[in-house]
């Protein structure tokens, strides 16, 4: 018997299931991500130095402990470097210390080295103590040459952050007017991680392994987004 075959050439590499049919041969074909973890993502620790952002207390045996906003946000950001770093993507930091940066020239940085995300981290503060939970902000315009769009991007991290961390839900937020989203050329999110001013919020701010939970799901979320598996 005479044998006939059909040679496909693909412009990237596929991976591709083949399954027959009622006698007919269905071929699907699937792109592979060749650009194993080479992605440049931007994180951006809100506030520092001269702006410490909102301002928690929290009474401790009768005294008050204060806590800046600019400070838990770099501990979660340091963690959070160092987990995108080590699943293998080239990461950066607006700031890695106390250090004031104008809200220009964080996303100056991250667009001058057309990062593919960008992460701005922050804590939330409201006057009434009894709100709590995450949020994350977005801006609704997005590109094309654009990773993610913003608002899709906006809800896998919170999935992840509500999932993983078990806080609240308080949804996420278009906010095309925070300068940080406004400028960014690449798929941008800003994260409220928490209500500072709510003492069981602050309380889990202050825990290590709070914030590890944190890191863990934005980073699932990132490799999700990475995978296309969302």
């Amino acid at each position: 018997d005479k044998k006939s075959g059909i040679v496909i050439n693909f412009l990237y590499d596929i991976k591709s299931v083949l399954n027959l049919s009622n006698e007919k041969l269905y071929v699907k074909v699937e792109k592979i991500n060749t650009n194993s973890k080479k992605w440049t993502i931007y994180i951006d620790p809100g506030h520092g130095g001269k702006d410490p952002g909102a301002t928690y207390k929290l009474d401790i045996g009768g005294k008050i402990a204060s806590y800046f906003e600019k400070d838990i946000n770099l501990a979660i950001s340091k963690k959070l470097f160092d987990k995108l770093k080590a699943l293998g993507y080239n990461v950066k930091m607006t700031r890695y210390d106390d250090t004031y940066i104008d809200l220009y020239e964080r996303t100056r940085m991250a667009n001058n080295d057309n990062a593919q995300l960008f992460i701005s981290i922050h804590n939330n503060a409201h006057t009434s103590t009894s709100i709590r939970g995450t949020m994350v902000l977005y801006k609704s315009s997005n590109t094309d040459s654009n990773i993610i769009d913003n608002k899709k991007f906006a809800q896998i991290v919170l999935n992840e952050i509500v999932n993983t961390a078990n806080t609240q839900n308080k949804g996420i937020v278009e906010r095309p007017d925070l300068a940080v989203l406004r400028t960014a050329n690449m798929s941008a999110i800003l994260v409220e991680v928490l209500y500072g001013t709510n003492t069981n919020d602050l309380i889990l701010l202050l825990n290590d392994q709070f914030k590890d939970q944190v890191v863990s799901a934005i980073a699932n979320a990132v490799e999700k987004i990475f995978n296309n598996d969302y």
